[in-house]
């Protein structure tokens, strides 16, 4: 139970960038690529939308690479059941990091090249119904 306790604490303290990248970047681009159609730039626009892809895949990266540290726990070490010696670089990078972090990547732009395309022939197979049922 103690060990339990002690990796909770190196976990959440370890969490903040993560949670700092994700809040504040972004949300703020993410509010200029949705609402910033005809008030910024086009450059401005694409480096928004850019931004959001990439800030959203680093994100689901540290998600990944905080799972695969609770599954081999590396980065500082017990000493009378606190932890003590915290390398957060260490810890990121741990024998389970790189696996999984790959592997979720590609799961995930496959699943959504998959599924984008599935959802596009329905939204216009909606069309195509709408505009048989005015034609008539």
């Amino acid at each position: 139970m103690a060990r339990f306790h002690a990796i909770r604490r190196v976990n959440y303290r370890d969490a903040v960038l993560p949670r700092r990248f994700r809040i504040f970047y972004r949300s703020d681009l993410l509010g200029i690529y949705l609402y910033g159609w005809n008030r910024v730039p086009p450059r401005a626009h694409l480096f928004a939308g850019a931004i959001v892809a990439i800030s959203g895949a680093v994100s689901g990266i540290f998600v990944v690479i905080a799972n695969a540290w609770m599954n081999t726990p590396t980065g500082f070490r017990i000493v009378d059941n606190k932890p003590v010696d915290i390398d957060p670089l260490a810890a990121m990078m741990n024998p389970a990091a790189f696996g999984q972090t790959l592997h979720m990547t590609l799961a995930a732009y496959a699943a959504t090249g998959l599924l984008s395309p599935a959802y596009m022939r329905s939204c216009f197979a909606a069309i195509e119904t709408i505009v048989f049922i005015r034609a008539r």
